[in-house]
């Protein structure tokens, strides 16, 4: 084996140790020349929080950095990480405002940088020091980089007696919350599916803050929330953030639903005092729209059978009676007309298989509630329609409940999740649960006590 020893050179020594000591030099040289330039009032830090003082808990605070220069920056800025205690910190800005003004004769470039502080309970806050680095023109037009500190701030938080007892409020200038359902809440049928959206908006304050919807489960009627859709937009330092929540509702057995009333507390900046939106009780019905009809239309005519009974002379008072006569005729005429027009099983079978083909799966899930009301009347025309999850649990099939439930959720809801329903890890296709249909009601185990063989297949 051969020995390999490497000998430095006393001369090779004193060159690597005066390189080193160089490199340290240019690096001490950079931190003085900055420091320099601050001490000869040529490169300024300044910070400061808007507002400064009666500050409410939840408000936002901005932090304002502003760094300043006589010449002009030459290379990227960057804050140091920041964290308050009991506080929110956003970054919002991924850019600073970038602007110019004249000061004592010369002109300075100046860089703008805003981080949003939102407290979070009443009481004193620090902000500490923050590290900035810097990279600006020197004198001789070469680059020097270092890195400067903000200075330490304090400011307090109250919280207003108004707002002891509430929950969920938020200190803004403008607040509004807007309530929508895609359709008419009065008239749904079994399997109908209703949309409600509700839309939060505030300005000065961040997405995050604004209130959760709390959905519960209601019996007779599938509750399927999608993920809350949150949004921060920013416009010329101007903050603006919306919330979407988005719930489906699946009627699944005929009747009413009241949907609680909704109140959301605010604390408006503008005038200093607490406001609140009231969201009123909605109700979802699967009665009332042709018989409400037909009532509405007979209230109409004996209300003006009774202003003009004593006014008008008896024969324009039959023409009127003959009229309201025909008038009620047409309508309960056009009411049996549309009752009757319900599909027969066939039908309902055919375009239930059309709809799962062409993907439409909401139209698909009533279709499928329409053939089940068929097949229970079908056996006995005085007999109780359940709901299809009610009867499912009779079953006692675990699996094949599982299977509709994931159906609801994927088709109504895109993190599929359902109100009184756990999640589960395996993802499975649509057609699974029309397999498991099929294979129930054509095996020798009965799926239900009107059931019989059907084909639902998807191709």
């Amino acid at each position: 084996m051969t020995n390999i020893s490497l000998i430095a050179s006393p001369a090779l020594v004193r060159f690597v140790l005066c390189g080193l000591m160089g490199l340290c030099s240019l690096s001490v040289d950079a931190e003085s020349n900055i420091q320099t330039l601050l001490e000869n009032k040529k490169l300024a830090i300044n910070v400061w929080l808007e507002p400064a003082e009666d500050i409410i808990a939840t408000q936002q605070v901005n932090l304002n950095i502003e760094v300043s220069t006589h010449r002009w920056f030459v290379g990227g800025t960057q804050l140091g990480r920041l964290e308050v205690d009991n506080a929110i910190v956003l970054r919002r800005d991924a850019f600073a405002v970038n602007s110019s003004r004249r000061q004592a004769g010369e002109n300075w470039a100046v860089q703008l940088w805003t981080i949003t502080l939102y407290p979070q309970r009443s009481g004193s806050f620090n902000v500490p020091s923050i590290p900035v680095t810097v990279t600006v023109s020197g004198e001789d037009n070469q680059p020097m980089k270092g890195v400067i500190e903000t200075e330490m701030l304090t400011f307090n938080a109250v919280e207003p007696a108004e707002l002891k007892d509430k929950k969920d409020w938020v200190a803004t200038t403008l607040f509004e919350v807007n309530d929508q359902f895609d359709k008419d809440s009065v008239g749904l049928k079994k399997g109908d599916a209703i949309q409600r959206t509700l839309h939060f908006k505030a300005e000065n304050t961040a997405a995050m803050m604004l209130p959760e919807l709390s959905v519960n489960e209601i019996d007779g009627m599938g509750v399927y929330p999608k993920p809350a859709a949150i949004e921060d937009t920013v416009n010329r330092g101007e903050y603006l953030a919306e919330r979407t929540e988005t719930i489906n509702y699946v009627i699944e057995k005929e009747g009413e639903y009241r949907l609680p009333a909704l109140t959301f507390y605010w604390w408006d900046l503008n005038s200093s005092e607490l406001k609140t939106i009231d969201i009123p009780e909605r109700l979802l019905s699967t009665s009332g729209s042709a018989e409400s009809t037909i009532e509405d239309s007979l209230f109409s005519v004996e209300a003006i059978i009774d202003k003009f009974k004593n006014t008008m002379p008896i024969t324009a008072f039959l023409v009127l009676i003959l009229i309201v006569t025909g008038i009620a005729f047409t309508v309960v005429k056009r009411r049996n007309k549309t009752a009757g027009k319900c599909d027969t099983p066939k039908k309902l079978e055919k375009k239930f298989v059309e709809a799962c083909q062409q993907q439409h799966y909401l139209v698909a899930v009533s279709l499928l509630y329409q053939w089940f009301d068929h097949q229970a009347l079908a056996v006995d025309i005085g007999s109780t329609i359940e709901p299809i999850r009610q009867w499912l649990k009779e079953m006692d099939d675990q699996t094949l409940e599982a299977e509709f439930n994931e159906l609801m959720a994927s088709t109504f809801s895109e993190s599929s999740q359902v109100i009184g329903v756990a999640n589960t890890e395996e993802k499975r296709p649509f057609d699974t649960l029309l397999k498991q249909l099929k294979r129930r009601s054509s095996g020798r185990r009965r799926f239900l006590s009107y059931a019989r063989a059907v084909d639902l297949r998807l191709n």
